[in-house]
């Protein structure tokens, strides 16, 4: 059985987690007929994930093996104005598991990482992105302890 490592992401790792981007947004996309890929949209996602990379208010976490890249999170910070509470707010941005991982603990030991990370900065309450209609991402979450608040609304102009 092979180890599974978390990690920060590397530039050498975009090739693998842009695959597994655009992997997930083709199954995303299937079943939220809003979601539209643009030209050339994995190099596009590529560039703006290199920018994460090295942010100091940005998280970028790998789940590895010595094979393959199963998995990665990516997070940032929110700052409020001073005085305002809670200060900081982390905010999940995409979790993106291997098709063919989920359910094995790599979301889990994802989030784990960066539930540190967020620690470390101060944190104390997140945000996170999960499509309404990705039954599997918002089992997960809510199975972290995760509970709706705010209702998202889409507005097409």
């Amino acid at each position: 059985m092979q180890v599974l490592t978390i990690r920060p992401a590397r530039s050498s790792d975009l090739p693998q987690l842009t695959h597994l981007w655009h992997e997930q947004l083709i199954l995303r996309q299937q079943t939220d007929m809003r979601l539209r890929l643009g030209d050339d949209a994995p190099r596009h996602w590529a560039k703006a994930a290199e920018s994460w990379l090295d942010a100091p208010d940005r998280a970028f976490f790998v789940a590895h093996t010595d094979a393959e890249v199963l998995g990665f999170i990516m997070a940032s910070l929110q700052r409020f104005p001073p005085g305002a509470l809670p200060g900081v707010l982390g905010v999940v941005v995409d979790l993106v598991v291997d098709l063919h991982q989920q359910g094995g603990g790599v979301g889990r030991a994802l989030f784990a990482a960066l539930r540190t990370w967020f620690v470390e900065q101060g944190v104390q309450q997140v945000i996170i992105r999960a499509p309404e209609r990705s039954t599997v991402g918002q089992a997960f979450w809510r199975s972290q302890g995760a509970a709706e608040v705010v209702g998202w609304l889409w507005l097409k102009l």
